[in-house]
């Protein structure tokens, strides 16, 4: 009657042994992915492509608050290189060129947001806000 028990006892201990992985965990991939944007924003880009041609010069990133965002219309300098951070979601986003007309009411903002994200907000009624988004960046608190 032992050998049963011992070959459970067998299969459970590789079973338990095989399970350990030494890889990397979700929370390490996650500070992985935020400290690579973080290190992306600090730099000076330029994308080019195989000829050496300028794609896109995205230049040093200057973040700001949503608070000074806000205080400033709803707008970024572009002369400043300037990325709004939106806390809640980790996206930065600048804003190219601002929609016109009214902006969109509450109730049309919570019945598009279904269906879009947080930029819904900074659209207008007549035409969205021209925007970039360089990525997105887990809130760490």
């Amino acid at each position: 009657m032992k050998k049963p028990t011992t070959y459970f006892a067998l299969l459970l201990l590789v079973a338990l042994f095989a399970s350990c992985k030494d890889g990397e965990t979700y929370a390490e991939q996650k500070n992985k992915e935020r400290k690579a944007i973080d290190a992306f924003i600090q730099r000076d880009i330029v994308v080019r492509d195989e000829d050496g041609t300028v794609v896109c010069n995205v230049g040093k990133v200057n973040p700001i608050s949503e608070e000074q965002f806000l205080n400033q219309d709803s707008t970024t300098d572009l002369s400043k290189n300037e990325y709004v951070l939106f806390s809640n979601s980790g996206i930065y986003m600048q804003i190219v060129r601002k929609g016109v007309g009214e902006k969109l009411s509450r109730a049309k903002r919570r019945a598009s947001s279904a269906a879009s994200w947080s930029s819904t907000f900074w659209a207008t009624a007549s035409s969205s806000a021209t925007m970039s988004i360089i990525g997105t960046r887990v809130p760490t608190s």
